[in-house]
């Protein structure tokens, strides 16, 4: 939205991203104005901080790992047509083999001796290790990785990045958020602002922030 302020009312419907196409799938997860979306807060995280050496992967395990390319990315065709990629990665410690299902765009996107951080499932056989349809994120610049992913509770028609999204717009514009609690409470209970809080529970930086985030808005409810 272009020459209108945020407000905690602002219908969502005005956010670029959202509009009359998406609006009733938010309206089924009750986020109907800026106040709402602001206040629906992720229903768990993930840490991609913590990077994993390759070599230490785990069978069955759910981690990240921070690589470079090391193959060609091909596109290529099985039964009843179904697309999938396939490449190789690697680290100083050891390869992992990735397909992606029903991702077409991967192998343009993606280049060969560029590092990558790919967080999914390790699967462990022979000695060869494999993730099927990882998430995959360009860790060319560093400093735009953000370190611990926000997960929502999400409806048909709706993924995590169409709550994110406009979450991020919507705490880049509105400005601080007023304080409800009396200044005497933050300081006797070590309490950060409700507007660090609010932004900190949906993108935190730190863990001991996200913690302090929570705590925080523990006080909301009584």
């Amino acid at each position: 939205m272009v020459g209108k302020k945020l407000t905690l009312d602002t219908s969502i419907r005005s956010i670029k991203g959202i509009g009359d196409k998406k609006m009733p799938y938010f309206e089924k997860l009750g986020i109907s104005n800026v106040n709402d979306l602001i206040k629906f807060y992720p229903r768990d995280y993930s840490d991609r901080s913590i990077i994993t050496d390759i070599v230490d992967a785990e069978n069955d395990e759910v981690c990240t790992v921070l690589v470079t390319i090391r193959s060609a990315v091909t596109l290529q065709y099985g039964r009843n047509n179904i697309n999938y990629v396939k490449f190789l990665v690697s680290d100083s410690t050891g390869v992992i083999n990735i397909t992606c299902f029903n991702q077409p765009w991967l192998a343009k996107n993606l280049k060969a001796n560029c590092p990558y951080r790919i967080t999914g499932r390790i699967k462990l056989e022979h000695y060869a290790r494999s993730m099927v349809s990882p998430i995959i994120e360009d860790a060319s610049d560093p400093d735009k990785l953000i370190p611990i992913i926000p997960i929502y509770s999400l409806t048909k028609g709706l993924n995590q990045n169409s709550i994110r999204t406009p979450l991020k717009k919507v705490l880049d514009q509105i400005g601080k958020i007023e304080e409800t609690l009396p200044q005497v409470y933050l300081d006797r209970y070590g309490l950060m602002s409700k507007d660090a809080a609010i932004r900190e529970i949906h993108f935190p930086t730190t863990k001991e922030m996200f913690q302090k985030a929570r705590r925080r808005l523990a006080f909301e409810e009584f």
